[in-house]
């Protein structure tokens, strides 16, 4: 596909080669391991979908997910056009929530959180994108208080421990 025009090319190249399919190898020749898919919830291209997903869980009993709700207000104003997000102005996407009920084992937060020393260069990339942090783990606390609280605290605290075996 074309590269979309929210992400700059160059650095991305002007065109973007689809992957599911060695994905989809690396999952069938590696069944014992744990593959935590990052970052779902927010897409940059469109194809990142809850039925990709769900087809891939369905056939994978591998493949786990890390979330990455975005603050929902940022999905309508970010230039990075987002797709198929978890978190909408009216709450968790009925398709997403729908995934997240059949796969409940699977899933776990994730929030994308940086934190740098006070000495780091202030200007620079890591606390640029430290001072992000508020508003994404304010999305992921908005996520889970919308779940049923059972489905919480799987995804927020059971999953992580029997998953990362921590």
């Amino acid at each position: 596909m074309h590269t979309p025009a929210s992400l700059s090319v160059p650095p991305n190249p002007p065109t973007l080669g689809g992957n599911i399919d060695g994905f989809e190898q690396l999952l069938a020749q590696a069944p014992e391991a744990r593959i935590v898919w990052a970052h779902g919830g927010s897409d940059f291209t469109g194809n990142f979908t809850p039925a990709l997903v769900k087809r891939l869980m369905d056939s994978h009993p591998n493949l786990f997910m890390s979330l990455r709700p975005i603050p929902a207000q940022a999905a309508i104003t970010n230039p990075m056009r987002f797709h198929n997000v978890i978190l909408t102005q009216s709450g968790i996407a009925p398709d997403w929530l729908t995934l997240l009920r059949e796969h409940a084992d699977r899933f776990v937060m994730g929030s994308d959180a940086f934190f740098v020393s006070s000495s780091a260069d202030q200007n620079g990339a890591p606390a640029m994108l430290g001072r992000g942090n508020q508003g994404r783990l304010a999305a992921a606390g908005a996520m889970l208080s919308q779940l049923p609280s059972d489905l919480a605290s799987k995804i927020a605290v059971a999953n992580p421990q029997r998953i990362y075996r921590i």
